[in-house]
Parts: structure tokens; sequence; C-alpha cells
């Protein structure tokens, strides 16, 4: 109950704004491609080298918004973290957590990639063994192989264990942001 109306009550309005910078982010984004997009096909010359031209600069553009957008996304789950651990307000956490980030680079770095290798291998494995067992399944439970075919309970099957996956192996992607959090504050005010 501690956690929840830290988070909820207390934080409330900084777990929104962090919310709000990255809607604002993928809104811009979003008008810029649009807008850009719409403007070359008003100009007529899609298909010219002007247009495609155009359509580079686009693709670039997109990209580096993009680009933007993780970071800022990676600087909020940061601030997150650091405001679980402090209880301090957003701003603070996020620049906090960025500069923590910044002095323990190296096992941040190292438990990020750790934890991206489990979780894909959780997502394939896990998504793997339900199309098996669906398969499995479907050849014991059928009586007439005429009734249809079996890839598409298959697919359904396998689309869903991995719409799931990522729902909850996300939150694993989480906790180890904050377990390295929590190791890097005490790392430091204990002193290694």
């Amino acid at each position: 109950m501690a956690g929840f109306k830290l988070a909820h009550i207390n934080h409330f309005g900084s777990i929104c704004f962090g919310a709000l910078i990255i809607t604002c982010i993928k809104v811009i984004r979003f008008l810029f491609v649009y807008l850009a997009k719409q403007a070359v096909k008003a100009s007529g010359q899609e298909d010219s080298c002007a247009g495609k031209i155009a359509k580079c600069f686009i693709a670039c553009g997109d990209c580096i918004l993009r680009c933007f957008e993780k970071i800022v996304d990676y600087i909020n789950n940061s601030a997150y973290a650091y405001m679980s651990i402090t209880g301090e307000s957003f701003c603070t956490s996020a620049m906090d957590g960025f500069l923590l980030n910044m002095k323990h680079a190296g096992a941040f770095g190292s438990a990020k990639y750790f934890a991206t290798a489990l979780i894909f291998l959780g997502k394939f494995g896990v998504t793997a063994l339900n199309c098996f067992t669906a398969y499995a399944l479907l050849n014991v439970m059928s009586v007439d192989d005429n009734i249809g075919g079996k890839n598409a309970p298959i697919v359904f099957v396998g689309l869903i264990t991995y719409l799931t996956c990522e729902v909850w192996l996300t939150l694993f992607d989480q906790a180890i942001l904050g377990i390295m959090m929590s190791y890097a504050v005490d790392y430091d005010i204990n002193d290694g």
C-alpha cells in the first residue's frame, strides 16, 4: 500500500509529466512525417529526383526524431526508477538518474544487453513452446483431417503468446533497470 500511495498519489503528476513528454515527441514526429509526405504529394514531384531527395530527407528526419524519442524514453524510465528509490520530483530524478547512468555506464550497459538477450530468448522460447503445444494438441484432437487447416490456430496462438510475452517481459526489463539503479545509488552512498 505504501508503494501504491507513493506512485499514484505522491508522484502521480510526475508520472503524467513523463508520459506527456513522450506523447509530445510522438505527436511531433507523426505530424512531421505526415505533413512532409503531404507536401511532397501536393508538389506533384513524387517520382522525380527532387521528390526522391525529399523522401530521403523525410526518412532522415523521422530517424532523428525516433532516436530522440528513444533517448527521452530511456531518461524517463531512469527518472521513474530513481524516483521510486529516492522519492524526489520528476525533473530532479531525471537529472540524477541520467548522471548516475553516465557514472556507471558499463554496469548499466552490460545489464541492459543481458536483460535484452534474456527477454528475446524468453519471447522466442515461450512462443515456440506454445506453438508446438498447439500443434501437438491439434494433431491429437483432430479426428478428421478434412475439417480445415491447422496453420491459422497455430499462428493465432503464436501471435497472442508473443503479445503476452511482450507485456510481461517488459516488466522484467523495468525490474532490471530498478535493480541496477538501486545498486548504483547504494554503491555511491556507501563508497563501494
